[in-house]
């Protein structure tokens, strides 16, 4: 009797919630819907009669659409909402009874779009609102009711955006907030009631906001701080209320005319930071943590997470003053300014927990200041720096994290300096540095666990330093360096575990220096070497794990060097451009033509080598034994059906016929029992696919080799 009752009870609520669905409207498009035409907007309820929710997402893209009247009717959107690259669409108005959007709303590279009116009605969005590329957009006005959004907030790149109103009853963002080069905004006046952010604030390339008026009632976000290249930001007035652990990490930089950033929230935050700092390139009195430091009336001891920027001089010389007895440093360190003449000040520091990076200093001769210096966490990169001629004062640094780059330093003319320098966990490449005679004055690298480029270097003779060498984890590249003639230098290099590329460079005459290598996994490519004749040097080397390609070396002739290569590491071989090149007919090539893994080019080099054909010829011709000459005739050549070999022997011989295919491969063997003076053997080769074949004719000690061509 219960059971009875409750299947009554929910069939009345069934038949109620129904009456009441349908009194109301219903869902459609749990698949969603794309508008393309004004039509398919107009003609929405004839096609969804009493439809209110759409479940699925809308996408409105690239459309004559002008307006959304024929969606009047709808009140929520269950999935997301892509309003975006319509050129004819004003504003928004017909989506008036639009209240709630489930997903994110994306109103995108609309250029007519001159207003959000039609969103009046909207209060909350559970995902992502997108404001971005607008150009006709001076104001948000239509989003008047808007209280939530769940995701993030991007209002970016809307040329003439001035304002934020239309924000006014928005109180919190669930996820990041990014204002971004709206190069109109004056002011962030429409966002006085915003109170929480949960992801990061990021307010950059503005370049007429002036301040940040509006986030004042702003007490808490949940990642980094950014207010960055704000050109007419003079204040951070706005953001006293921000709670500081809030904050995972302060940016404040290339904001060219800030000078007030004492403001309550970032000096809570430099009293006990939560991570990085980074407050660099903005005007006097907040262009250094010292600097807003010593506004907040704050003494800062070693950043405990970093990160230390010096644009000059006074900031070089001051850095024992302001952080005293900081000789380990946590973070990155930026050395980038043309006043700073010397590192004297750094005489201190010991260790770096992850990068330095000394880059366009063009007063700075060397590195004196850093002798303390024994590890860096991360990456050194020394680029761009005009004046400085060696790496003098980086005489105790042993090991650097990941990559060391060195580039574009014109009158840099060696690394003397980096003599105890053993370990680079990532790359090292040496590039672009016009003036580069020589590498390192010690020999004591012995790991690079990444590539090993050197490059551009147009006066560098000689790769000093590097024979402790004995892996390269990724790959080798030596390429354009004019004055390079040998590779002497590697003399323990056994393994490159990527590719090797040793390219244009015109002085190289020789391979020699890589005389221990034995193992390449990638490709190799000599290519470009205009004064290079041979490959000797190459002798130990048994395995590339990839294609080889020899291209464009105009004086080579001979690729002696490579023969010992397994022939079964190879994927592709490719031999061309090569002017003077006559002899390819080497062991490993020979091996791989007879068995090719892959795609076989050779072209354009000298006669005997200057197609696949004749290096496989050659291939069977350079075999021990002495040649039989005219001892052997075969015809008619070229042949369609039947094939004389015709033997003019001195006596009774045996022998073998051999026939080879155009790569070298064996096709057919005869054995031949006495064969008499003068005998005349038939062979049917009517069945062979036409193209070019080899005959070898062993005839005890002496051999003949005959092209043959099949019709």
């Amino acid at each position: 009797m219960k059971k009875r009752s409750l299947l009554i009870v929910l069939f009345i609520l069934f038949v109620f919630h129904n009456n009441a669905f349908s009194q109301f409207g219903k869902t459609c498009l749990p698949e969603g819907v794309f508008f393309y035409t004004q039509q398919q907007i107009d003609n929405f309820q004839t096609d969804y009669p009493r439809c209110t929710k759409i479940v699925g997402n809308i996408t409105v893209r690239t459309s004559n659409i002008t307006n959304f009247n024929g969606l009047d009717v709808l009140t929520a959107v269950g999935g997301g909402m892509s309003i975006y690259n319509n050129q004819f669409l004003p504003n928004l108005d017909g989506l008036n009874n639009l209240t709630f959007v489930d997903g994110g709303l994306y109103i995108h590279s609309n250029d007519i779009l001159n207003s959000l009116s039609g969103l009046e009605n909207l209060t909350s969005i559970e995902g992502t609102l997108d404001i971005s590329h607008n150009d006709s957009l001076n104001k948000l006005v239509g989003l008047e009711n808007l209280t939530s959004i769940g995701g993030e907030l991007q209002i970016r790149y809307n040329e003439i955006l001035n304002s934020l109103e239309g924000l006014e009853q928005l109180s919190t963002v669930g996820s990041a907030a990014k204002i971004e080069c709206n190069n109109a905004l004056h002011n962030l006046s429409g966002l006085t009631k915003l109170s929480s952010v949960g992801g990061k604030l990021s307010i950059y390339g503005n370049l007429f906001l002036k301040n940040l008026d509006g986030l004042n009632n702003l007490t808490s976000i949940g990642g980094k701080l950014i207010i960055y290249n704000n050109d007419s930001l003079t204040s951070l007035s706005g953001l006293d209320n921000i709670a500081a652990g809030s904050i995972s990490d302060l940016n404040i930089y290339d904001n060219n005319l800030l000078s007030y950033c004492a403001v309550e929230s970032v000096c809570n935050y430099l009293a006990e930071p939560g991570g990085e700092i980074n407050i660099f390139n903005n005007s006097s009195g907040c262009n250094s943590p010292t600097e807003v430091a010593n506004e907040c009336g704050i003494t800062l001891s070693c950043l405990p997470f970093g990160n230390y920027h010096f644009s000059n001089q006074t900031d070089i010389d001051n850095f024992q003053a302001n952080f005293p007895g900081c000789r380990e440093l946590a973070g990155s360190v930026s050395i980038s300014g043309n006043s700073i003449r010397n590192l004297n000040g750094l005489s201190g520091i010991s260790s770096i927990a992850y990068m330095l990076s000394i880059s366009n200093n063009d007063s700075l001769t060397n590195l004196t200041g850093l002798q303390r210096l024994k590890m860096i966490g991360g990456e050194l990169s020394i680029r761009y720096n005009k004046a400085l001629i060696n790496c003098i004062g980086l005489d105790s640094l042993e090991n650097i994290g990941t990559n060391f780059l060195i580039h574009y330093n014109s009158s840099l003319t060696s690394l003397a300096g980096l003599d105890n320098l053993t370990y680079i966990g990532g790359d090292l490449q040496i590039r672009n540095n016009n003036e580069l005679i020589s590498l390192f004055s010690s020999d004591k690298i012995s790991q690079i666990r990444g590539s090993l480029r050197i490059d551009f270097n147009g006066k560098l003779n000689v790769l000093s330093g590097l024979d402790s060498l004995s892996i390269i984890r990724g790959n080798l590249t030596i390429a354009t360096n004019y004055s390079l003639s040998s590779l002497a230098g590697f003399g323990m290099l056994n393994t490159v575990r990527d590719y090797v590329y040793i390219g244009s460079n015109n002085s190289l005459a020789s391979i020699n220096g890589l005389n221990n290598l034995s193992l390449i996994r990638g490709f190799f490519t000599v290519k470009n070497n205009y004064s290079l004749t041979d490959l000797n040097g190459l002798e130990n080397l048994a395995s590339v794990r990839g294609y080889l390609k020899i291209d464009g070396n105009n004086k080579l002739t001979s690729i002696n060097g490579i023969e010992n290569i397994d022939a079964s590491s190879l994927d592709d071989l490719f031999i061309y451009n090569n002017n003077s090149l006559s002899s390819c007919a080497v062991q490993s090539i020979c091996n791989f033509l007879a068995s090719p893994n892959g795609t076989i080019e050779i072209h354009d080099n000298a006669p005997d080598c200057n197609s696949l054909e004749e290096v496989v010829y050659a291939c069977l011709v350079d075999v021990e034994g002495k040649p039989l000459l005219n001892h052997v005739s075969i015809y008619p050549n070229p042949v369609s059906k039947n094939l004389i070999v015709e033997f003019d022997l001195p006596q009774y011989e045996t022998g073998s016929l051999e026939f080879y295919n155009s790569y070298g491969a064996i096709i057919e063997t005869h054995n031949l029992n006495r064969i008499p003076k003068g005998q005349k053997l038939s062979f049917d080769v009517k069945d062979l696919p036409a193209g070019i074949y080899f005959l070898r004719l062993r005839i005890g000690d002496e051999i003949a080799t005959r092209t043959l061509v099949k019709l």
